[in-house]
């Protein structure tokens, strides 16, 4: 079975050295997380059988995929798809987006020997034994939270597909002076603050949308919105130091 075969997601195709065992044992993951998805979720949820061994009792903490543990960049990447933009305060220059985020990642404790997916939803008991990119949106002044919901899809190779479903309200700059045929360009700022270059990379996978459509605006669609990476500083408060971040940007237009 997939057991014999050590090369996915990278995972044994370097010493792993950092974690101070011989590469096989990814292998022992393998062998052992097999059988009911019931039983191999709680295993990957509870590091289990090696947990003791590799000093953690959950999946709670950053992940670690071959590249991270050879002494490389971990790699981080992120998908948007937006359904709508319900809502548009032209007044307020506030935006409503309803959107929905899958990260990519790689973590080679998470393997195990099954070739259907593994699904960890928000209500699920174990769910917070699992890490979960902590994001925050520059631009974001409220949150439904009545419509989050967040999903950990998790495949045998050692990846995390994790979905995050978000109506968000932004800010955005308006500027009226060639009106009424004027344009407006938003963007939202998606940042994980404390995680930095370069042990740690955050880029763009795509961005997509369901037809963006408006009584009064012609809303640019997913596919032409400009992604854009950078590293910046961020401040949740000014009482506090600022720190270090890996920021995405989304940016559209919308015109009259």
């Amino acid at each position: 079975g997939r057991a014999n075969n050590c090369s996915y997601g990278g995972c044994c195709s370097g010493p792993l050295g950092p974690l101070g065992f011989a590469s096989n044992w990814i292998k022992t993951l393998y062998e052992n997380r097999t059988g009911i998805p019931p039983f191999v979720l709680r295993a990957v949820a509870t590091a289990w059988p090696l947990s003791s061994a590799l000093g953690v009792k959950d999946m709670a903490d950053r992940p670690a995929s071959a590249d991270f543990l050879n002494g490389k960049g971990q790699y981080i990447g992120m998908s948007l798809h937006v359904f709508r933009l319900p809502g548009i305060r032209q007044k307020f220059e506030k935006v409503s987006v309803h959107y929905k985020l899958t990260w990519f990642w790689r973590d080679c404790r998470l393997v195990f020997n099954c070739h259907e997916p593994l699904r960890v939803s928000e209500t699920h008991p174990l769910y917070g034994n699992f890490w979960v990119p902590p994001l925050k949106i520059i631009e974001r002044e409220y949150e439904e939270i009545n419509v989050l919901q967040k999903t950990h899809v998790l495949l045998g190779e050692g990846i995390d597909n994790f979905e995050e479903e978000h109506v968000s309200t932004i800010r955005c700059s308006f500027d009226f002076k060639d009106m009424p045929f004027d344009q407006q360009t938003c963007k939202m700022t998606f940042s994980l603050p404390g995680f930095a270059a370069p042990e740690f990379s955050l880029e763009w996978i795509q961005i997509t949308s369901d037809e963006l459509t408006s009584p009064e605006w012609e809303i640019q669609p997913g596919s032409e919105w400009i992604m854009k990476e950078q590293s910046g500083r961020s401040q949740s408060s000014p009482l506090l130091p600022s720190v270090k971040s890996l920021e995405l940007i989304a940016e559209f237009t919308m015109k009259r």
